[in-house]
């Protein structure tokens, strides 16, 4: 806070004091300053100020004293910084270690200039005072403030001092050379640092060290092998081709190969790169050696963990010292050199001489795709070599997202119009919608429209209609409307049902209600339901069953369109049923029990019976043995007496529920049906 009091951050100092005060720490330009501060102010007596050159340290004290005592800020600054300049380096450093006993709060900037000029004229004395000076002094100096202001004009001295100092001045010392934003005592503080704590690492690293290789004479590192696994990686897994040395002198073989392998996964240094790759392919202790495929691992982490430039001398290593079959087995382990170093991956035999293949294709395009991001022109420059049309035709399909994020639309447009093939188009399309497509959808649809065929531009609709919809389903349904039938239609109407019956079911409802795709429209009342159960169940329920009964089959030669849409009602009434349920099993029971919806009785009620049986065994089962079964059509009551909880805990009213279904056949169905599943039952019970 000293420093703020002596410049512009203090509302109480004065204008004047400013001046006097930065003159002061501008050295030589104090005079004129000072002068022209003290005629506008209530300067000392001049035969005050006359008597210093030949007065005592008393006289000086008595002075800077008597301003304290005055309680007037400028004339406290303006008696420090006179005598700061006046007294020679033993009465200054005496003033300064004395004046330290007076408690007034504007003795705090006081202290900090005579400091700083102590510091200036006799680094070394203000070292011995801050060594051996008054307690009063070690408690109130603000050593960083001192050294802030201090290091701003001397950054050498500053540093050179502050170093010499002992705990804990040279801490705060430190801390006000780094707030003090000159560049030069910031460096000379930081490589100081550095090198302390490299110094610092080096003992730590070299105590460790000496710890784990006398567990390991003396055999104790058995006592727990899994601790001392994790000692030995912490303290030396920076030290690669040394802690290698070391661990070889392990005696048991589980242990030392355990921690090789652990070791190996890491880089070690670039000049023991090769002994590396040399330990990784050969090394072995008694029967145990690393599989294939764990070698793969660990060329894959070596080339993952290196600086990028070892990384072609390790791809020339693997392409010199395995045979073809093993760099064929190394490549599903290449991903990560394919994205961190694709042009010397894309160059590279291992690569370049692999039989053609699915994954060699995707390891091609991630890692052309990779190097059309950072350098567009060398990626086409590489497609240029190859005379396998198809093979180009593929790859130059992946630089189409590349070419859209790095650098313009119209460039991606460019690339994409010289794709021949459909399986290459269809690929690039796939890229934008997954960015284009999701950052701006209607952009994304009005470039497909004008660059895509019908079949692909439907594709591209049904790819983004899931992120339109989210972003503005307003304005996707109006789109969908004007589209003609087809999936990516139903697609994008589904999706802003679905966005719709988050924030409000009801408008998803009438939304739904309006599509004359019964597909489509039963979709949109199922997740509307979904959602609607989640708020009010029973509201919900209620709407359903007087909205929705069986629909009769639209073409009996399309039975699969019915059955669909049987499907989604039946789900909307189980949706409806679990979410009531939850909280309140019997009202949901009763509910689905008594109404007419022969769907909603199917679905709903066996849902909600089986967790009312869980609250309450006793109400349920009564429940249950008074139903009138007179009420419900065959499907339902076989829907009933296949409960689960039935089933499981009380088959006997599962076969008699099932006896009451009118229909023989039926009713047969139903018996052989609880009775698979009364036996699968018991047959996992047994298990």
């Amino acid at each position: 806070m000293a420093a703020t009091a002596i410049f512009n951050l203090s509302l109480r100092l004065t204008l004047v004091s400013l001046v006097i005060v930065g003159a002061y720490l501008l050295g030589d330009a104090i005079s004129p300053a000072v002068t022209l501060a003290s005629r506008t102010a209530s300067e000392p007596a001049p035969n005050e100020f006359d008597l210093l050159p030949s007065a005592s340290t008393s006289d000086a004290l008595r002075l800077l004293e008597e301003a304290l005592e005055s309680g007037n800020e400028f004339l406290v600054h303006y008696t420090a910084a006179y005598l700061a300049k006046r007294l020679d380096v033993p009465e200054l450093s005496i003033l300064l270690d004395t004046s330290s006993k007076f408690q007034h709060p504007h003795n705090s900037v006081a202290r900090v200039i005579l400091g700083i000029e102590l510091a200036y004229r006799s680094p070394e004395t203000l070292a011995s005072l801050l060594k051996e000076g008054s307690s009063q002094l070690q408690d109130r100096l603000d050593t960083s403030t001192l050294f802030r202001y201090f290091s701003k004009s001397h950054p050498e001295s500053a540093f050179d001092l502050a170093r010499s100092l002992e705990e804990p001045h040279r801490g705060r010392a430190f801390q006000g050379i780094r707030t003090s934003e000159n560049r030069r005592a910031e460096d000379l503080l930081s490589s100081y640092q550095h090198s302390q704590n490299e110094q610092r690492r080096q003992e730590s690293y070299q105590i460790r060290r000496d710890s784990i290789v006398a567990a390991i004479k003396d055999g104790s590192y058995l006592q727990d092998p899994e601790i001392f696994h994790q000692e030995f990686v912490n303290a030396l897994y920076r030290h690669g081709e040394e802690a290698f040395e070391i661990a070889q002198k392990i005696d048991s073989p589980e242990v030392r190969f355990k921690l090789l392998r652990t070791l190996l996964n890491q880089p070690w240094e670039p000049s023991s790169l090769k002994r590396q790759l040399d330990t990784i392919a050969n090394y072995q202790i008694g029967e145990s050696a690393f599989s294939p495929s764990a070698r793969n691992s660990l060329y894959s982490n070596l080339l993952k963990n290196s600086e990028p430039e070892l990384r072609p001398a390790i791809l020339d290593w693997l392409e010199t010292n395995l045979t073809r079959d093993q760099q064929n087995s190394f490549l599903p382990n290449s991903f990560n050199i394919a994205t961190d170093s694709p042009l010397e991956f894309l160059n590279s035999p291992i690569l370049q001489e692999a039989p053609p293949s699915v994954l060699k294709n995707r390891l091609m395009r991630s890692a052309l795709a990779h190097l059309a991001s950072e350098d567009l022109d060398t990626a086409l420059d590489f497609l240029t070599q190859y005379s396998d049309t198809d093979q180009a035709e593929n790859l130059l399909a992946s630089l189409v997202v590349p070419a859209f994020q790095n650098t313009s639309l119209e460039v991606a447009t460019t690339l994409y119009r010289e794709l021949k093939t459909q399986t290459a188009r269809q690929q690039a399309i796939d890229g934008l919608a997954n960015t284009l497509g999701r950052a701006n959808p209607v952009e994304f649809v009005q470039w497909a429209s004008q660059n895509t065929n019908p079949q692909i531009f439907d594709t591209a609709i049904y790819n983004v209609a899931y992120h339109w919809a989210n972003q503005n389903p307003e304005e996707a349904a109006a789109f969908a409307e004007n589209l003609p039938a087809s999936d990516a239609k139903r697609n994008l109407q589904i999706n802003v049902g679905r966005k719709l019956s988050q924030y409000s079911p009801l408008a998803a409802i009438e939304y739904g209600l309006t599509l004359e795709d019964s597909h489509t429209h039963y979709a949109i009342l199922n997740n509307a339901a979904f959602e609607w159960a989640k708020v009010d169940p029973k509201e919900s329920a209620q709407f359903f069953v007087e909205t929705l009964e069986t629909p009769p089959s639209p073409n009996p030669n399309l039975p699969v369109e019915y059955y669909q849409i049987e499907s989604q009602i039946a789900s909307i009434f189980l949706n409806t049923a679990e979410a009531w349920s939850t909280f309140s099993p019997e009202d949901a029971t009763r509910f689905f029990a008594l109404t007419t919806n022969q769907m909603a009785v199917s679905s709903g009620f066996p849902t909600s019976f089986d967790k009312w049986v869980a609250e309450d065994e006793s109400a349920a089962l009564d429940f249950i043995t008074k139903l009138d079964t007179s009420r419900y059509s065959d499907g339902a009551l076989s829907s009933i007496a296949s409960s689960i909880s039935l089933i499981t805990q009380y088959p006997e009213i599962a076969y008699k529920l099932a006896a009451e279904v009118s229909e023989p056949e039926h009713a047969e169905a139903t018996r052989i049906t609880i009775q698979n599943a009364v036996r699968i039952h018991q047959e996992r019970q047994q298990q």
